[in-house]
């Protein structure tokens, strides 16, 4: 699950926010929540910077309207490697 703040501001870059007490991955967007924009922010974020798979690899399966999310990531990644992934994300 990934918890999403949206942020309008035009200098902020999408980044990792951290992982909260619940296990919840904390996602700052750029985008605004407007029209699936968020949405597609978080798709093309997590794929691109964060899991070097394509876009089509990462999908959003519920919360479209919520800023909690649920993402399935498509068997080009073992869980061990999407948390090693996530893991280092987290640390620059």
């Amino acid at each position: 699950m990934s918890r999403n703040k949206n942020s309008s501001k035009k200098d902020t870059v999408s980044c990792l926010a951290g992982i909260d007490a619940e296990g919840a991955l904390n996602v700052q967007l750029n985008a605004p929540a407007r029209d699936g924009g968020a949405n597609e922010e978080l798709i093309a974020f997590l794929s691109k910077e964060v899991l070097a798979v394509k876009k089509k690899d990462v999908a959003l399966i519920q919360g479209s309207k919520s800023r909690e999310k649920v993402v399935e990531i498509s068997d080009a990644l073992t869980a061990e490697g999407v948390s090693r992934l996530l893991q280092n994300a987290l640390k620059t």
